[in-house]
């Protein structure tokens, strides 16, 4: 499967549950919306992007960095849609 995503400028916080002791924690994530080679459309909650190390991260993140944001009220998503 390929996406197809685009940066949106909402940052959603997304509420993390840790196993072993139950703590929640509030993670911020940008969204990103898509769709799939069958033309599915998904939304997509990025928390981690890496760029690798051989590579200029100052492009990446100057882009990044201008996209403007807002941050929407705390979210759960269904486990069975987490990979």
């Amino acid at each position: 499967m390929h996406l197809r995503l685009e940066s949106t400028s909402s940052i959603a916080e997304l509420e993390v549950v840790e196993n072993l002791s139950g703590a929640v924690a509030t993670v911020p994530a940008r969204v990103w919306v898509g769709y799939t080679d069958a033309g599915i459309k998904v939304a997509c909650y990025i928390t981690r992007v890496a760029v690798e190390a051989e590579e200029d991260q100052g492009p990446f993140e100057a882009e990044l960095a201008a996209q403007p944001h807002t941050r929407s009220a705390p979210m759960s998503i269904p486990l069975r849609l987490v990979l």
